[in-house]
């Protein structure tokens, strides 16, 4: 039997995108297991050649995604036929020796393409999904082609390819229940990459005033970052010094995606960092003593599961969170991290208040406790014995 699998799809590999570092950490786990992994992500590389190695594993980059705007005609053309090139690039490869191939999203048109190919030449087909899209945070809203694509893939396209990898408990029981043959992978990190070596040897903290926070990704519309910088004025009143850093968007970035209200005075203690390299961010993030992270109370947050989380576990970074999804199996509040009762803003002042009243010992034991929570449920090695993936590979 061949041991050979390709993962394919929309992420930006080798470090481009959250995505990039899930199916990473996912090859990581199947090479473990004895399969030969190869990538073809849809980013653009900068060399002209097409074939290239990152940690032992051959990649190549399809350059599927759009770069810049395209009028809405074109727009509509290229995602009718998302996924071309990918089909193109697959004809061309012997995969002879080839056992399964894996997509990573895409659209439904594209799975059903892939799952028509390789059902042709004997090869294993299953999904990797790891979100669901609220529609009305999609181009066009609820009514506009990509959610409808969303919804006729999640439930309808999925199902019908009965085999996949899924991030969470939410899709994992909805996709037994529809009959499928699902394991369930949270993001999964190597904690002996090199990425998270400096940043977990990192010296913590010596006080806990300013109280440093970090926040790492673009905030777009699954984030609710705002509901935070408009709790920074009340602190200030308040007495409790707090710098929220920002890593990704620069300042001008991000007033333009919130689009929502005057927020001057609510910047004094925010520091825009811009744009970092992802194998830059652990280490930066490191020195805080916090991450954050606000989502809404709605069926995306709980279908997915923040690979920020997990990072900031990696590092030794507790996080201040409410709780969506699968992250109340895992966050305790006080012990390794800070729990918010709800997404608001007084929620947010709250916590900051009971933190305030930590002094450095106990948090300093949080810290180790985050560590040792990585270790234990994130690292792929952990998952090397799980009945559920094998199950998923070997039986037809």
């Amino acid at each position: 039997m061949s041991k050979r699998l390709i993962i394919l799809g929309a992420f930006r590999f080798p470090s481009g995108d959250a995505a990039a570092a899930r199916v990473l950490g996912t090859g990581k786990l199947l090479r473990e297991m004895g399969y030969t992994i190869e990538f073809a992500g849809w980013g653009e590389h900068p060399s002209n050649t097409q074939e290239h190695v990152f940690q032992g594993f051959k990649y190549c980059a399809l350059g599927e995604f759009r770069n810049g705007p395209l009028k809405p005609h074109r727009r509509l053309l290229r995602f009718l036929m998302e996924g071309q090139g990918t089909m193109e690039w697959l004809r061309d490869k012997d995969l002879s020796d080839v056992e399964a191939i894996i997509a990573y999203h895409g659209s439904s048109a594209f799975i059903l393409r892939l799952a028509r190919f390789c059902r042709q030449r004997g090869i294993r087909f299953m999904f990797d999904c790891t979100e669901w899209y609220d529609p009305r945070a999609l181009p066009g809203g609820g009514w506009g082609l990509p959610a409808i694509d969303s919804e006729i893939r999640m439930r309808f396209v999925y199902p019908y390819v009965g085999r996949g990898i899924v991030i969470s408990y939410y899709l994992e029981n909805y996709y037994n229940k529809s009959g499928c043959n699902v394991a369930r992978l949270p993001p999964l990190i190597d904690l002996q990459d090199e990425k998270w070596g400096g940043a977990r040897a990192a010296v913590p903290p010596s006080s806990m005033s300013p109280l440093r926070i970090a926040y790492a990704g673009f905030p777009g519309k699954k984030d609710l970052l705002l509901n935070a910088l408009r709790g920074l004025p009340k602190l200030k009143t308040l007495g409790i010094d707090v710098v929220l850093e920002i890593y990704g968007p620069t300042q001008s970035e991000f007033l333009s995606s919130i689009n929502a209200e005057p927020v001057d005075d609510l910047l004094e203690g925010v520091i825009f960092h811009g744009r970092k390299r992802q194998v830059e961010i652990p280490a930066l993030v490191a020195s805080a003593h916090f991450s954050l992270l606000v989502r809404p109370d709605k069926r995306s947050s709980h279908a997915g599961f923040p690979t920020k989380l997990v990072e900031s576990w990696a590092i030794g970074v507790p996080v201040i969170a409410n709780i969506t999804g699968d992250m109340g199996r895992y966050v305790v509040d006080g012990v390794n991290g800070v729990v918010l009762k709800d997404a608001s803003t007084s929620a947010f002042v709250e916590a900051i208040k009971k933190i305030g009243a930590l002094n450095l010992a106990d948090y300093l034991m949080m810290r180790r406790n985050v560590q040792e929570l990585a270790e234990k449920e994130f690292d792929f090695r952990n998952f090397i014995r799980s009945s559920a993936i094998a199950k998923l590979l070997e039986n037809n």
